[in-house]
């Protein structure tokens, strides 16, 4: 009895282990991928890379968006807008799960495309309730000829969802987990 406990016990430590590396990669990953396109402006492929953590790890991707959102913020300290970071992502994950049963490539490049047009809305949200409603609209409008660009680009980048989801099936299956 006391042999299968222990080998229990390591069988759930092995778990988490690879749950924390799994996260500290993934993090690593989003946090590389923002700063190696961060000289182009709203241009960015974390919003693809979420999208498909969350379709193929589900809710224990969470933690790699906190820990993305906890290196932004120690590399260009608290500001809102790395605040609405913690949000904004967890918003596009949520819709990921909830979507994660469909496979058709054109919803995940709509998805994506609609997450980068609709992201200055998402950032105007604090402005809606230190400033009121002429705030928030005006801050939505201000980074319309940012967003453009951006859900364009998103739009694009969403048909690297196959390939993608593909290859971290594929790791998530050797890993067993």
């Amino acid at each position: 009895m006391a042999t299968h406990s222990n080998s229990s016990s390591r069988s759930k430590t092995s778990q988490m282990i690879l749950w924390i590396t799994v996260n500290a990669i993934t993090a690593a990953l989003l946090v590389a991928s923002k700063e190696a396109l961060s000289w182009l402006t709203n241009v960015e492929v974390v919003s693809i890379l979420v999208i498909c953590f969350s379709v193929v790890f589900g809710w224990k991707v969470l933690p790699s968006i906190y820990i993305f959102v906890l290196a932004e913020l120690l590399l260009y300290s608290p500001h809102l807008w790395t605040l609405m970071y913690l949000y904004v992502w967890t918003v596009l994950a949520i819709v990921a799960i909830l979507l994660r049963k469909f496979k058709n490539p054109f919803l995940w490049c709509f998805v994506c495309g609609f997450f980068g047009f609709a992201f200055g809305f998402f950032c105007a949200i604090p402005y809606f309730f230190i400033g009121g409603w002429t705030a928030g609209v005006s801050y939505w409008l201000a980074g319309l000829s940012f967003d453009v660009p951006h859900g364009i680009f998103n739009f694009v980048t969403g048909f690297l969802f196959v390939p993608l989801t593909t290859v971290l099936r594929k790791c998530k299956r050797k890993m067993r987990i």
